[in-house]
């Protein structure tokens, strides 16, 4: 058969199922067995790691295109092309990709309020100094989240002279604590509190205070 002929009825590859998860809340993405922040590139470097080109096909290289249709619907194109007996050959496929709503378990976490840590702010310096600070405390908190899923305000407690934020993340607010320390030039004195145990390794919840 000429390649045309040869194309009409046989694949040059297969496409194994693929399965991609789109947190609603935080909008990340789970390819793979770990969630990650929402991009193109990794969604076409998964698609592209389920493309199985024949066995018989020489030197194939994978064309992924992709087109955003809705936040979690995509038409994808996917070309191959290699050598099949000594003749270039190529072949198209189209299909539409679903992400699969639901929830990451760092968000599932935060909306049962769980928190390993508790970030108190303190000032003897009024309500506007105290509102400086949240308003910081808050910007160093969405930075931790692009990294940290747990990195989330759980609850925000006014007090007489500051607040009260909880953080679900105790790493995430130990370092904010720190930048808002050395910023302040002022000593963050820390806590803790055994609330339990995880797989036989005891958990705390860690409690700083910074006081301006």
């Amino acid at each position: 058969m000429c390649k045309n002929c040869y194309l009409k009825g046989e694949d040059l590859f297969t496409i194994k199922d693929i399965s991609i998860d789109f947190c609603n809340r935080c909008q990340k993405i789970r390819p793979g067995f770990s969630w990650t922040q929402k991009s193109d590139d990794k969604i076409i470097t998964e698609v592209t790691s389920k493309v199985k080109p024949i066995t018989d096909l020489e030197q194939p290289k994978i064309f992924v295109e992709m087109n955003e249709e809705k936040e979690t619907k995509y038409k994808v194109k996917i070309k191959v092309v290699g050598m099949l007996a000594g003749v270039l050959v190529q072949q198209e496929k189209e299909f539409v990709l679903d992400l699969e709503k639901g929830i990451c378990d760092p968000c599932m976490k935060l909306s049962s309020e769980y928190r390993e840590a508790i970030l108190q702010l303190r000032t003897d310096k009024g309500t506007k100094e105290a509102e400086e600070l949240l308003k910081l405390a808050e910007g160093f908190i969405d930075e931790e989240k692009v990294q940290d899923s747990l990195a989330g305000i759980v609850n925000l407690i006014r007090t007489k002279n500051g607040f009260d934020i909880w953080i679900g993340s105790s790493k995430a607010g130990a370092r904010v604590a720190s930048k808002i320390g050395k910023l302040y030039h002022i000593r963050v004195v820390t806590t803790k509190k055994l609330i339990g145990e995880d797989q036989g390794k005891r958990k705390f919840r860690y409690t700083y205070l910074v006081r301006t």
